[in-house]
Formats: structure tokens, sequence, C-alpha cells
């Protein structure tokens, strides 16, 4: 199956046709194959795909997407398809989603990993190590130390666990502070965070230091590079769209100029033989 096999290139040759189209051909798909489509769209246009589908399509559509790519979707569907999606969707699947859809698009909560790992201070790093490999969330490569209120007192990376003794507590071994970014602050500021050098990954925050989700590295760069690409196909459209447009307005012009400069006719006259007829 192609859409399986190269779904980036089905993507971007789904992107060239109506939405209708690229729905029904997606809808015809098993599910699982289906979202590894849809999450290298534009979400902008996977939701106008969503659209043309049944409800039952789109919850199995966004039950295999996961919590960022599908709530990078629904923010594009109409407020009543989201809310009758979110209430078919598997509870713990739905609240997840939910707390992603309520953060304005383009800041570092609506993109964020709202289920990283997090662990108290005293865990031991041995612990630690077996709780990443049966961590079944987004693929992490560090761990975030939170206290009772899970506010973020700081963060180990992988590299940090395994060159510690295994009895040792997180909080010996743990970076402070946490390298942290407000759930609200907008995509483009984030993208300059100054310890995207040192970190694959920012604690996401609301009030009180309280741990919220995560943001990637590679998620931040695939949402900007999206949202860019898609900005830009929009612009080249419309573009396309406006010079086609003053290229026939200047045809029906030059027409109109023509048509006014031209020696009025002065009507045929029957011939002897019709007028026999």
């Amino acid at each position: 199956m192609f859409a399986e096999g190269h779904p980036l290139e089905a993507a971007q040759v789904l992107e060239g046709l109506p939405a209708a189209e690229s729905g029904a051909y997606l809808a015809a798909l098993p599910a699982r194959v289906a979202a590894g489509v849809v999450k290298r769209m534009a979400p902008q246009y996977a939701a106008r795909c969503a659209e043309t589908m049944s409800e039952s399509v789109v919850t199995a559509l966004l039950e295999a997407l996961g919590p960022q790519p599908a709530s990078a979707l629904l923010h594009h569907l109409p407020r009543d398809q989201q809310a009758r999606a979110l209430e078919r969707l598997p509870v713990g699947t739905a609240v997840a989603i939910r707390l992603l859809v309520g953060y304005p698009q383009d800041t570092a909560g609506s993109c964020m990993d709202p289920r990283p790992l997090a662990l108290p201070p005293e865990t031991p790093v041995a612990d630690a190590l077996e709780q990443l490999k049966r961590f079944e969330g987004e693929p992490v490569d560090m761990v975030f130390v939170v206290g009772t209120e899970r506010q973020v007192l700081g963060a180990a990376a992988l590299v940090a666990l395994l060159r510690s003794p295994p009895r040792e507590a997180l909080s010996r071994i743990m970076r402070q502070p946490a390298p942290t970014v407000s759930a609200l602050t907008p995509l483009a500021a984030v993208q300059r965070h100054p310890d995207w050098f040192e970190v694959p990954a920012l604690a996401v925050i609301e009030r009180g230091d309280r741990l919220v989700g995560a943001l990637r590295r590679q998620t931040l760069e695939k949402v900007l590079a999206r949202d860019n690409g898609f900005r830009a196909d929009q612009t080249a459209n419309e573009a396309l769209a406006g010079i086609g447009g003053a290229y026939w307005q200047v045809l029906t012009a030059l027409a109109q100029i023509a048509v006014s400069v031209m020696p009025p006719v002065t009507p045929v006259e029957p011939r002897e033989k019709d007028r026999e007829r």
C-alpha cells in the first residue's frame, strides 16, 4: 500500500486534491495508515478532509493520531464537531486532547506532550531507568522531577541517569533549575529559548511552576516548518489567483476597447433571392 510505505509522499499528493476527494481516500484506509498520512499534512487541510468524513471514521482517526496531532487537527474543526468527536473518544485520550485544544494555537501548550514522564525527587536512578523502559508515552530521553503538587524541581537527562549510581536519588543528579517555558509562550519565542542548545525538551509549566507537559525540539521544528510551508502555499495560491484574475481582466478590457473603436457596421440588406422566398 503506497500510503503505508510512503506517508509523506501520499500527504503531498493528497494536499493537491480537493478535500472531499482526499477525505474519501483517507476514510477508506485503516485508521493507523490514515493517521500516518494525516500527521504529515497541514492541520488546516487535514481538518477540511475530516469535515467530509463520518463521525465514526473521525473518532478512529483521532485515536490513532495521538494527543498532539489530534489536537492540532481539532483546532481547525467547527466547535460542534470538536465536541462530538471528543465525546466519542476514550476518556483518557479525550482528557489529554482537551488540555491541548484549550491552549491558543501557536503556543507551547498547544503542541506539547501532555503526558511526560515525571517522578518525585527521592526516586532512585535504577527505578527511573526502569520506568523509562516501560514508559508508553512519546519517546523520551529525559525525566522531569516534580514535587507533590507537580511543581517542577529539576530535570535529569538519560545520559546523566546512565552515568549515575543505581541507588542515587534523582534530587542528587537532576539539573536545577529545570529548562522551562510557559504554556502560553508563542512558538516563535520558544524557538529562541537558550536552553535548546543543552536539552532536547523543555518543561511546559503553568502558574506556580506546575508541570503540564513537555515540548520537544523535534516537535517544535516540525510544527514551525509545517505552518510556514502552509502559509507559503497559501501566499503562492493567492498570488496565482491574483495573476490569473488580472490576466483575464486585461483581456476583457482589451476586448472592450477593440469593440469600441470598431466602425459601426450597416445591417446587410436581404438579397433579392431571399426576398423572393
